[in-house]
């Protein structure tokens, strides 16, 4: 499936899932991030999928953030599998936003994976604006 064809199915998907809680009420869309780390923990659930990465600071200090995603039927349908595509100690690159209420937990749009493989793991820049 190519990326334009997935991100109109994206849409189209995300649309009844975003109901549950509107993502600009968590997330700042003005905070754009991008992670490096270790996978210190993978959490298949719904209504999201969730990353534990452990990053490391300029200070040397590691500390975890919390990365939600999709949930896992939309993740499997997408070309995630479950104990496969990623696992603990992985190092992975994400991108996302922050979360508005702390530091720590990020929305993730995209994992990017050593060998240089993206796969989208949550909503992107394609969500409607307010």
């Amino acid at each position: 499936m190519t990326r334009s064809a997935f991100a109109l199915v994206l849409l189209i998907v995300a649309a009844p899932l975003s109901a549950h809680h509107a993502f600009d009420s968590e997330f700042d869309r003005s905070k754009p991030i991008v992670l490096r780390g270790v996978v210190a923990q993978v959490q298949w659930s719904n209504p999201h999928s969730f990353l534990v990465l452990e990053v490391k600071e300029p200070n040397g200090k590691r500390v975890n953030w919390w990365l939600e995603g999709f949930p896992a039927g939309i993740l499997q349908g997408s070309g995630w599998k479950k104990d496969v595509t990623i696992k603990q100690n992985d190092e992975v690159t994400v991108t996302g936003w922050e979360a508005r209420d702390r530091h720590g937990r990020i929305s993730v749009h995209e994992v990017t994976f050593a060998d240089g493989r993206t796969l989208f793991f949550g909503p992107g820049p394609f969500l409607p604006k307010p």
